[in-house]
Parts: C-alpha cells; structure tokens; sequence
C-alpha cells in the first residue's frame, strides 16, 4: 500500500505530505486539494503504463497548466515522493520512489527518478546526465516511468511489485450518472470505465455468479429486493431495474433511475470488477469493439491496488452513508486493495474510523497542507461526546486547526 506522498508543484499543491491508511478519507472545504491528491495518484498510477503524452490526451490537459502558478512554478518540474510498505516473501519492505516531471521545447521530457528499498538501497535509477539502468533501455526515449519498460524477467521482486501495485490500482473520479446512462458499448468485460462509461456493458456480459452477486449487494445495501440487468438498446446497453415486492414489481431504465440508484450499482461493480483498462499482461481480457466484435488483450486483474473515488456522497441518501462506507471497508478486508476517497458529507464521515480521516486545509497564502483529523489529544478527546462528522459539521476550520495544534502561519 501507499503510505505518504509529497507532492511539489502540481496544481494548488507548492510542498504538501500527505499519509494514507488501507482505507482514507479525505475531508476538507471546497477547493483544498482533496481532488487534486486523487489526481496526483492517478497521474504515478498511469506513468508506469503509459506515456504521458497519452494521459494528458485523455483528461483534456496541457502539461503547463498542471504545474503550480505560485511563485516560480512554472520554472520548476513537478515531482512526487512516495512511499510503500509490501510483504514480500515473508518480509515487509518499504519502497521509497522519488520523480520529477518537465517538459522544455514543447516536446522534450527531461524526467528524473529514483527509487530505493530498506537500507537506501537504489533499485532503479534515471537521471539527466546519468541513465544507471539496464542496457537494454539505452535506445528508449523516454516519456514515462522507467517501470513502464519494467518487466519479471528485469529479476527486482520489489520494482515488479511496485509496478503491480500502480498498474493495477484506479481512479474513478465522480461516477458520473450522466455517463453511467450513456451505456457505451464499446469497453472491456469485467471493467466499468473510470467514469462508469462501461458499467452497462459491464452487466450485460457478467456471467450469473456475477450479476447474482450485484443483485444481492445492491439489495442489501438499499434495503430491497433489486434485481438489475442490462438490455441492448441499439445504440446502447441500457441498465433497468426491477424491484420485487409481494404483490408487484416496478421496472425502471437507466433513463429515469435516480442517480444515486445508479452509483450504488456502480459501487457493488467495483467491488466485483475484476479488470483494470490498459494495464498489464496477465491473463487477457475481452475487449469490446465499436462492430461488436471482440479481441483479447493482455489487462491485468485487479487484485490489489488503488482505488480512488472522488465525493462519494454524491446521490446518495445521507442514512444510507454508513453502509457505502461498508461497501468500502469489505474490499479492503476482502482484497488486497487500498481505497482513498473524498467527501464534503459529516454523515458519510461518521462511518469511518478515526485513524482513517485526513484533514486538508490552505493557508493565508494559498500553500496546502494536510494532517490526519484525530492526531491530537484535543481532537480525540472530542469523540467522547460527538462523532466524527458533528465534530467537522461543528468546529469550524479555524477552531480546527487550534486543537490541531497548527502554528498561525499555517492556518
């Protein structure tokens, strides 16, 4: 699992650590940095599998406007610190990987790493004037991680289980329901895309074991008997739900479900997805053309990994918060995943324990910073009397930080 991330010169973020537990949540006012943590995630997750030209395609973004526009931002490279803690063959090793990211002439990425193991023993490392790696990557040009190139038979069990790690692990973003109902049919079986683009097509190839267990999450978690399926609609697959009662059922298509219907069977999807887009070599996976046609291509499963989820909330009614938060935990408990995710919810924050909450905040001069909710004696001495999200709901930001111990300057 990840442990802590620094991250210097991305977006609002100057020079900010941030520490992570198998299951965070991170809470904070509008416009803190929550989301942009996701993105910093999502942008090391990516870089190992694929060239950053690519990823900036994707989203919509030029690499300038990523780099932070405080002081000198612009002259300086965007870089994350990051550290990981695995098990391997019987010992916990820690991983430290070091990076930094700069584009000049508009074409040229100068991209310098280095990551080390306990010890300070360096594993791999690429620098400007240097490249201490093996002579078969001397002709790459390189616009990615050096473990993009990085495979089992390079022999280092700890960069290939980094690798693992990140390649396997992904963002969704907000689950839009706008995109859920689009129900695109192109995609791969066994993935509901990052915005949940797939989730349709997702359910129409699941094989019965699968969409029994869908079923049964979603009931559970809404308190009635749901059967959900999906139909080719031309076009697009549909998603409609029946509901059982004893003396009638009622039908309803993707078209007219309440969103937050829609994400609570994206939420039991991801629990039960089992592939990752893009990544890997494993075994292969189905992937959907735009003729209906199918090729296989080598996706990896995802049993370990990040998954990053931002405002969770979203759509869904406040009582059933705590049981969202349940969904979460199952698949920490159950799978070898970490998940991290936002919310701007007190309700949803109550179902989380203590350990698990990170506070964001900005300071007078726009600088973010990070601490986990419940690290002084104050803080915890608060939840003797009131939960976790009537003591955010409560105190307010600056009372916060006082009981935080947070020095003036950095309130």
């Amino acid at each position: 699992m990840i442990k802590k991330l620094t991250i210097r010169n991305f977006k609002a973020m100057r020079n900010m650590t941030i520490e992570f537990m198998p299951l965070t949540v991170l809470i904070g006012g509008n416009a803190c940095g929550k989301s942009t943590v996701l993105q910093a995630l999502d942008f090391l997750r990516s870089i190992v599998t694929r060239d950053i030209p690519e990823y900036l395609r994707e989203r919509g973004w030029n690499f300038t406007e990523l780099k932070s526009k405080f002081d000198d931002g612009n002259d300086k490279p965007i870089e994350f610190l990051s550290e990981y803690q695995f098990t391997i063959d019987g010992d916990i090793k820690t991983l430290c990987w070091n990076i930094s990211v700069d584009l000049y002439e508009a074409v040229n990425w100068n991209i310098e790493e280095k990551i080390e193991t306990n010890g300070n023993v360096v594993l791999l490392r690429h620098v400007s004037d240097e490249k201490a790696i093996p002579e078969s990557f001397k002709d790459f040009h390189f616009q990615s991680s050096m473990l993009k190139h990085y495979t089992p038979a390079d022999g280092e069990k700890e960069l290939i289980k980094l690798k693992q790690f990140l390649a396997s692990s992904v963002y969704y973003g907000l689950l839009s329901p706008d995109i859920i109902r689009l129900g695109k049919k192109t995609g791969m079986i066994g993935n509901i895309g990052t915005g949940g683009e797939w989730l349709a097509a997702f359910i129409y190839h699941a094989d019965d074991e699968t969409r029994e267990k869908l079923n049964k999450i979603v009931s559970d978690f809404i308190g009635t008997e749901l059967e959900v399926r999906a139909a080719d609609a031309g076009s697009a697959f549909m998603i409609i739900t029946r509901e059982l009662y004893k003396t009638k059922e009622i039908t309803i298509d993707s078209g007219h479900a309440s969103d937050g219907l829609l994400r609570i069977i994206a939420f039991a999807a991801i629990i039960l997805q089992r592939l990752i887009l893009r990544y890997g070599n494993s075994e292969g996976a189905t992937q959907i053309k735009h003729d209906g046609t199918y090729t296989r291509k080598g996706y990896t499963k995802c049993d370990r990994g990040m998954i990053l989820l931002d405002e969770v909330e979203n759509g869904i009614n406040p009582y059933l918060a705590e049981k969202a938060v349940g969904l979460f935990r199952s698949v920490v408990t159950e799978t070898s995943r970490q998940v991290i995710v936002t919310t701007h919810s007190p309700v949803l924050l109550n179902g989380f324990k203590p350990e698990d909450v990170v506070f964001l905040w900005k300071d007078k001069t726009g600088n973010v910073h990070s601490k986990k909710f419940f690290d002084t004696e104050d803080m915890r001495e608060a939840l003797d009397f009131l939960n976790p999200g009537e003591i955010w709901e409560n105190y307010g930001t600056d009372t916060i930080l006082k009981k935080l111990d947070i020095p003036p300057e950095d309130r």
